[in-house]
């Protein structure tokens, strides 16, 4: 026999991301900009935005995070995204989801991604659970220079499961227990385009990994190379 007792520890959840929707929602009653048909892989990377039917795909490396992401715009608004990224190859963030154009200028945009994903760390402190992130990206257009900003707010939840046996006994006391990691982060950079369909970016990473449990995080850097089908044809053309 075993007796199942939940017991979650203090979540500890700040309203973040509640905060951001919130704060951005009027933006949504603006409508749909019309993207400019002659933006580029860099641009589009940056901004978390791509015209219906463009695509992008990166990968960057750096210290300590690497990752590898992938885009497609779904209509003027929407772009669908992927992506993994990676610390030293021992954590893992895998997360896929939404980015909503927000403010599309020929000079800038604004947009917000959503996404879902999960968490695996193998190593010492190892720990896996499934995550939700926010990010807001700022963007300006790579002519051929622009600059990026990029706030995120990732919430991981863990789950631990725990086995108490009294000696003498046969019934066992499992008791499951879930934590909450907060873990934001600021991406700053520049974006490069010399080509439309090819481009890359240097950017430097601000990561606080599960703050409250990991008491210092290292700021970081990276190089990114993006390529792409920015200004797909309409059919018929």
């Amino acid at each position: 026999m075993q007796a199942l007792t939940f017991s979650p520890s203090r979540p500890g959840a700040p309203a973040s991301g509640l905060l951001v929707l919130v704060l951005l929602a009027p933006l949504l009653l603006i409508p749909a900009p019309a993207l400019a048909a002659d933006s580029t892989a860099s641009f589009d990377w940056a901004s978390a935005s791509s015209r219906p039917g463009g695509w992008t795909a990166s990968v960057h490396g750096g210290w300590p995070w690497s990752g590898l992401r992938a885009q497609v715009g779904l209509n003027q608004r929407l772009t669908l995204i992927g992506e993994v990224d990676t610390a030293v190859f021992v954590r893992f963030q895998p997360s896929a989801g939404l980015a909503l154009l927000l403010v599309g200028k020929s000079k800038g945009r604004l947009s917000l991604e959503i996404c879902a994903g999960g968490l695996i760390q193998g190593g010492v402190l190892a720990q896996q659970g499934p995550s939700a992130s926010l990010r807001l990206r700022l963007a300006g257009r790579p002519a051929p220079v622009g600059p990026y900003l990029a706030v995120a707010t990732r919430h991981t939840f863990l789950f631990h499961r725990t086995q108490t046996r009294q000696i003498g006994t046969e019934q066992a006391d499992v008791t499951v227990r879930w934590e909450h990691r907060w873990s934001p982060s600021v991406q700053l950079g520049l974006t490069f385009a010399p080509k439309p369909h090819i481009g890359f970016d240097i950017g430097l990473d601000l990561n606080f990994v599960d703050v409250g449990v990991v008491a210092l995080s290292l700021p970081g850097f990276h190089v990114g190379i993006h390529f792409g089908n920015p200004a797909p044809k309409a059919r018929g053309s």
